[in-house]
C-alpha cells in the first residue's frame, strides 16, 4: 500500500510529464487559429478585389488622420465594424479585433485586445506588404497591385506575422521595416497573394536573396 506522499509524488511526476505535451497542444491550437485569422484576411482581400476592380487593399488609404489602413478595408468586406488608425477606434467589437491578433501573442501578453495597449501597434500583430498596397485612396497617380497580375502570386508575400519592432507594414526596400516575427516555435504564418497560408521558419525573409524572391514574385 502506497503512502499518501508516494501517491502525491507519482501524481506530481505524471503531471510534470504531461505539462509539456499539454502546452504543445495549446500552442498548436493557437497556431491553427492564427492561420485561420490569415485565411479570413485573405478572404477579405478577395472580396475587396471583387468590389474594387481586382485591386488589393490600400496599405494606408488617406493622407491625413484618421487614416484608413488595410485592416479596416479587409474588416469591412467581412461585415465587421470599427476602424484601425494606429489602434482600433473606441467601440470596435472584439470579433473585429481578434481577426488581426495572433492568439499566441495575446496569450503571452505581447498583444492585447485594447485599443492600443502598451504601444500603438500592440492591437495589430500582422503586417502588410506596403509595396503591394501603395497609393492613396484619394489619388489616381498610383494604384495598388491587381490580383492575378503578379508573375508568381503563390510566392508574393502579402501579410505576415510581426511580433518584434511591430509595425502595420513591412517593406523590403527599407531595412527598418523588415522585422517580421515567428511566435510559433520559431515559425510564422504568412498569407500570399494567391490566398494560401503557409508557415515559414524564423528568419525566412532576413536575407537579401529572400527579399529579391518576394519582389520578383510581384514583378518588381
Amino acid at each position: 500500500m502506497f503512502s499518501p506522499w508516494v501517491v502525491i509524488a507519482i501524481i506530481a511526476i505524471l503531471a510534470a510529464m504531461l505539462l509539456p505535451a499539454l502546452s504543445a497542444a495549446r500552442e498548436s491550437a493557437r497556431a491553427s487559429n492564427c492561420r485561420g485569422n490569415l485565411k479570413n484576411q485573405g478572404l477579405g482581400v478577395v472580396l475587396y478585389g471583387q468590389n474594387y476592380d481586382s485591386y488589393v487593399p490600400y496599405a494606408k488609404g488617406n493622407s491625413a488622420a484618421p487614416w484608413y489602413f488595410w485592416p479596416t478595408a479587409i474588416a469591412e468586406q467581412m461585415g465587421e465594424t470599427g476602424r484601425w488608425s494606429f489602434g482600433w477606434e473606441a467601440g470596435t467589437p472584439l470579433s473585429t479585433k481578434v481577426i488581426f491578433q495572433c492568439p499566441t501573442l495575446i496569450s503571452s501578453g505581447a498583444a492585447n485586445t485594447s485599443k492600443t495597449g502598451g504601444s500603438v501597434y500592440s492591437s495589430l500583430t500582422y503586417s502588410y506588404y506596403s509595396r503591394a498596397g501603395q497609393g492613396d485612396q484619394t489619388s489616381s497617380a498610383y494604384r495598388p497591385r491587381v490580383l492575378g497580375s503578379m508573375p508568381d502570386p503563390s510566392g508574393a508575400l502579402l501579410i505576415a506575422e510581426n511580433d518584434k519592432y511591430a509595425d502595420w507594414k513591412f517593406d523590403f526596400g527599407y531595412p527598418a521595416d523588415t522585422y517580421l516575427g515567428a511566435p510559433h516555435g520559431k515559425t510564422m504564418n504568412c498569407l500570399y497573394a494567391d490566398g494560401h497560408v503557409e508557415s515559414q521558419r524564423d528568419g525566412a525573409y532576413d536575407a537579401d536573396t529572400d527579399y529579391k524572391k518576394i519582389r520578383a514574385a510581384y514583378g518588381d
